[in-house]
């Protein structure tokens, strides 16, 4: 009997990943949750869905659309439903927080509880690197609490209470603990994940090119003349009105890293004018 290979991205246009990881006790890494035929004609695991009535049966005809051996089984598909969905230049190039936001695709959330919908949580954590030029990462609750439920993480991933998770640090995530359980696997993979999280998350809006020009100033800052620097604090006080008035929760990234950029332009004018200030005392 050949092995069985399962195709996460089919199973996620139809189900959030709760449903499998939460209701039907799957684990996350692969080859770790102990599954037998008998389990599955008794509708548990896969049986759950691949009844006969919501998905194919367990049948002799069916045995090899699982047990086929080749994880490119059902490529041609995946092509045509990756014309349907919005695009990403990562992974396997779908956007799949767009695709569920914009409702190109509707998964189910519960298949026990029809009318059971997502947490509505949108707080938006950060989360301070140990070294000092490292910039923070950002963890959006909003985005996971669609797809996950909070039993996936908390409290055996992560404690409850913020900044007593220990051991949290990027040489365990790497070894596929913490965030690595999914980052390093069928989530946005690790590599892309460290741009995203340690940079403002994009937003498609006019002021998004603004934003990029104004904090893009921070590494040439000390070759520019003072004038020029608050010529820049100007515009970025400016900016700052138009990130106030934003509604999304998003915009307390921007708020934070546009801070970050005007506190480093301050200092260098500050230190300019401490360093004059002792020259006419000498």
């Amino acid at each position: 009997m050949k092995s069985v290979t399962f195709s996460h991205w089919s199973h996620r246009t139809k189900y959030t990943c709760r449903v499998c990881h939460f209701e039907l006790y799957f684990e996350m890494a692969v080859n770790t949750t102990e599954i037998t035929e008998e389990d599955n004609k008794n509708g548990l695991y896969c049986g759950a869905c691949h009844n006969g009535v919501d998905a194919f049966g367990h049948t002799e005809k069916n045995c090899d659309k699982c047990h086929n051996g080749d994880i490119s089984y059902g490529k041609e598909k995946f092509q045509e439903q990756l014309e349907k969905l919005p695009r990403a230049k990562f992974g396997n190039n779908i956007d799949w927080v767009k695709a569920l936001s914009e409702g190109k695709i509707m998964p189910k959330y519960s298949i026990f509880r029809v009318d059971e919908k997502s947490l509505e949580f949108d707080s938006l954590l950060t989360l301070e690197a140990e070294w000092s030029f490292v910039p923070p990462a950002y963890f959006p609750h909003a985005e996971h609490v669609k797809w996950l439920d909070c039993s996936n993480c908390h409290p055996d991933i992560f404690n409850i209470k913020k900044k007593t998770t220990k051991h949290f640090l990027m040489k365990y995530i790497l070894e596929g603990k913490f965030c690595g359980v999914c980052h390093l696997n069928v989530a946005l993979l690790m590599f892309i994940g460290f741009f995203l999280a340690y940079a403002a998350p994009v937003i498609a809006d006019p002021w998004k090119e603004e934003f990029d020009r104004l904090c893009g100033y921070v590494e040439q800052a000390e070759s520019l003349s003072t004038d020029e620097l608050n010529y820049i604090l100007a515009d970025c006080d400016t900016l700052m009105g138009t990130l106030q008035e934003l509604d999304a929760p998003e915009k307390k990234v921007y708020i934070f890293r546009l801070e970050k950029c005007m506190k480093f332009y301050r200092y260098i004018i500050e230190l300019r004018e401490q360093v004059a200030e002792e020259e006419k005392t000498k």
